[in-house]
């Protein structure tokens, strides 16, 4: 089982997400060449692979859920950074109006209005965790 780079394993997780050899490159800081020629030999690599009993398999699955996990952990950066982004008070006075109508299509057209989040018991999560 060969041991992948740092690209190589960016690179077989997206090729895994159809993603075409330019975006790849550009997401990679790599040259669409860099991207085939490292690609070309993940390729020749999975052929010696094929005769692996399995182990190889075994491992490039754990280095694939590694990267979901590391994706996971990324989306979930960004959405905590986008819930983070509160406007300040002088954009929101941008939206009020006369004519409350107009402010409320105002605030529903450019914010992300939200109820106050309550926290769920967890007590009651670990009861259902242990009943399942």
């Amino acid at each position: 089982m060969p041991v992948y780079s740092e690209n190589e394993r960016w690179i077989i997780k997206y090729r895994s997400l159809k993603k075409a050899d330019g975006w790849i490159a550009a997401k990679l800081g790599l040259t669409e060449t860099d991207v085939r020629r490292l690609w070309e030999g993940i390729a020749a690599g999975a052929d010696e692979n094929a005769k692996d009993p399995g182990t190889g398999a075994l491992l490039l699955q754990y280095q694939t859920l590694i990267l979901q996990y590391q994706l996971l952990g990324d989306s979930i950066k960004t959405i905590a950074l986008a819930l983070d982004n509160q406007m300040t008070l002088e954009e929101l006075r941008t939206l009020l109006s006369s004519d409350p109508e107009e402010t409320l299509t105002n605030l529903s057209r450019e914010c992300i209005i939200l109820r106050p989040f309550v926290p769920p018991n967890q007590k009651e999560l670990a009861d259902d965790a242990i009943r399942k």
